[in-house]
């Protein structure tokens, strides 16, 4: 929680990696951030998302021998109006969950099987037999109104980040948020 506040402050920019989002902040840190997998009672896995101010080595000689991830090799994106700061930031709640092979839908995979399903917590099955809910999303937005969403992706531990203003007005109102001030 504490790394995403940062993302409040004044951006130099950000780089898009295939299981990453690191944000350069005009005070020198970095935040990144990452979908990580939670085993729910060994029957599936949840992704949330993870942040952590400074977490990537700046240099390769930094690295120590170890392998990252994901190593943000992509360009820096330039912030736009992000970089100004005074930026706010909302998260989102997601839920993932399991549905018996008695349902509709899953019997014809047999009795013993399971069909696991992920969606924001008003999409809750009343059938669902295990859930876990899970931070899958955030937007920051600028004090001149311009947005960017970051949510978890289809492939495991995949983020998608989004800037069309179309598109995050839609998971926004997908979503239940709406500010009419």
């Amino acid at each position: 929680m504490t790394a995403l506040r940062r993302l409040r402050e004044g951006w130099t920019g950000y780089v898009v990696g295939v299981m990453s989002f690191t944000v350069h902040l005009a005070g020198g840190d970095t935040v990144r951030v990452e979908s990580e997998p939670v085993d729910v009672e060994g029957v599936f896995d949840a992704y949330r998302m993870s942040a952590a101010v400074n977490a990537i080595a700046r240099t390769e000689a930094e690295l120590d021998g170890d392998t990252p991830k994901d190593w943000p090799t992509g360009p820096l994106i330039s912030p736009n109006s992000l970089a100004a700061g005074d930026n706010d930031v909302v998260l989102f709640s997601g839920v993932s969950w399991s549905e018996p092979g008695d349902v509709v839908g899953v019997e014809e995979f047999g009795a013993n099987a399971t069909m696991n399903f992920s969606g924001h917590p008003g999409q809750l099955s009343d059938t669902a037999e295990i859930g876990c809910v899970t931070t899958d999303a955030f937007v920051v937005a600028s004090a001149t109104g311009e947005g960017l969403l970051v949510r978890t992706g289809l492939k495991p531990e995949s983020l998608e980040v989004i800037t069309d203003a179309v598109a995050v007005r839609a998971f926004l109102l997908e979503r239940g948020y709406a500010n009419d001030g």
